[in-house]
């Protein structure tokens, strides 16, 4: 069904008839110069056809903005390039508008149309205020929350963030098949259903072979539909996600890779922080409309900092909007292994240890990321050289006390326990500090380095046999 701009534009009180009701006739006499002048500041460049101004209310960036003088029609040749349209778009863009809602501005505010009586009543009910008393609120029966994965994906805005290159894009792929399938992801329950994956920075000859990299000999599922396309988010997703719902009403996940490819520029005065909430506010709200999950992919700043989620690209509005937030963190882009960080309103906070397959380009969960370190440092510690040497020579000291220089101690692992180890002074002192902490705990064995100008001009490594960590046990059992 379609519906011309005339009926659209219809107007339903007494006066109707002392006003043109047609787009085109409010559009011949509307002021447009007055119009861009006040919301577009600046000036560059001035001709009989055309004004450049300044500063771009679309994008932000400088120069790039054009108003065509006889139709009104503006054009931004900067980051959002062929990007432009009729004054309706430039307030669909600029105010955050749906198109019905910049028609009737364009309309009544603009064009000074008076309204008529359903339409004020309609403004108020979407502003009506219902506060709820506690008692009302802990009786009402509301819908358990929905996991897309247990314990780690639930219904609403979900972030996926990590530097460019660090195959965020495999997880989303991953997820979405899994979702599909029904079947696990990273070691967590997922309930199956159909998956709308946006891969906005892919080519459609990629997702094959990304697919046919992760299935292997796995049959295709049916169940995820895949966008290389889309509008922004107040130019058109909106209207395209409803429509999508309304076919495949049994979708429950929907992928945006990358949010920045569905974001649009801050309106004029507008700050980074209000633009950033705004977009990622009406995500959610569309998601908790339909008690779905939205999960967005972005990126993390180059900038170090101790806490991993102040990297998140952006200001803390996108943080701040989002439901659940994953962080993926790798030493470098070349890495296998890394973390992936896990925090949000309705998910238990956590770090997970994952590893990234090469073979099919998956990335698997080896459980709790802090336990999986201490493994793994516990297993270096086992197996270095040094420490296998130091052990064989502390066996054979009489004495519980035992120092000596670093060159002394390679020529003891040597002399005492036929040991010769490829090492220099400086990288004995490097590990043995590095294992200070373990010597203790594993070896009972106090270990002082030391000081950093050394002592009479020597440096010496002090070593003291403590209780062994298995007798604590025996001592423990005759005082219980």
């Amino acid at each position: 069904m379609t519906i011309s701009f005339g009926k659209m534009l219809g107007l339903h009180n007494p006066q109707a008839k002392k006003y043109p009701n047609h787009l085109n006739d409010l559009k011949i006499n509307f002021d447009y110069n007055s119009f861009y002048r006040e919301r577009c500041g600046k000036i560059r460049y001035e001709n009989q056809k055309s004004i450049m101004f300044l500063n771009c209310p679309i994008c932000g960036h400088e120069e790039c903005f054009v108003v065509y003088k006889a139709t009104g029609h503006w054009h931004c040749f900067g980051q959002h390039g062929n990007c432009g349209g009729s004054v309706i778009d430039f307030l669909i863009r600029t105010e955050n508008m749906t198109l019905k809602a910049a028609i009737n501005h364009f309309k009544h505010e603009l064009c000074g149309i008076p309204k008529s009586k359903n339409q004020k009543e309609e403004v108020y009910c979407l502003q009506k205020f219902e506060p709820i008393s506690s008692s009302e609120l802990i009786n009402l029966n509301l819908p358990p929350l929905y996991w897309t994965v247990d314990n780690l994906l639930p219904q609403g805005l979900g972030l996926l963030a990590s530097p460019p290159k660090f195959c965020k894009s495999w997880f989303g792929l991953g997820l979405s098949i899994r979702v599909a399938q029904g079947k696990d992801f990273l070691g967590f329950k997922t309930h199956q259903s159909r998956v709308l994956y946006l891969t906005l920075e892919d080519s459609k000859r990629r997702i094959i072979k990304r697919l046919k990299k992760v299935l292997g000999d796995e049959k295709i599922p049916e169940d995820i539909d895949f966008a290389v396309n889309a509008n922004s988010i107040n130019h058109g997703l909106i209207d395209d996600l409803e429509n999508y719902l309304k076919e495949h009403s049994d979708t429950k996940l929907i992928i945006i890779d990358t949010l920045q490819m569905v974001r649009i520029g801050s309106a004029k005065n507008e700050n980074a922080y209000t633009a950033e909430y705004r977009d990622l506010s009406i995500l959610k709200k569309f998601a908790d409309k339909h008690n779905i999950c939205i999960l967005v992919i972005h990126h993390l700043r180059k900038q170090k900092d101790n806490d991993i989620y102040n990297r998140i690209s952006g200001t803390n509005a996108i943080t701040g909007a989002c439901d659940t937030i994953f962080v993926i963190e790798k030493e470098n882009r070349y890495a296998n292994d890394a973390q992936l960080h896990i925090t949000g309103r309705d998910v238990e906070q956590d770090d997970l240890y994952l590893q990234f397959n090469q073979s099919n380009c998956e990335w698997i969960s080896k459980g709790n990321a802090e336990i999986q370190r201490l493994k793994k440092e516990r297993t270096e510690y086992s197996n270095d050289p040094i420490i296998k040497a130091l052990r064989k020579l502390l066996d054979t000291v009489e004495t519980d006390k035992f120092q000596c220089s670093a060159k002394e101690l390679l020529s003891e692992f040597e002399k005492r326990c036929g040991i010769n180890l490829d090492e220099t002074h400086e990288t004995i002192g490097k590990r043995l500090r590095k294992y200070k902490g373990l010597m203790l705990e594993l070896e009972g064995i106090i270990y002082n380095p030391p000081p950093p100008h050394g002592s009479n001009g020597t440096r010496l490594h002090k070593f003291e046999k403590s209780v062994p960590p298995d007798e604590w046990a025996k001592i423990d059992a005759m005082f219980n």
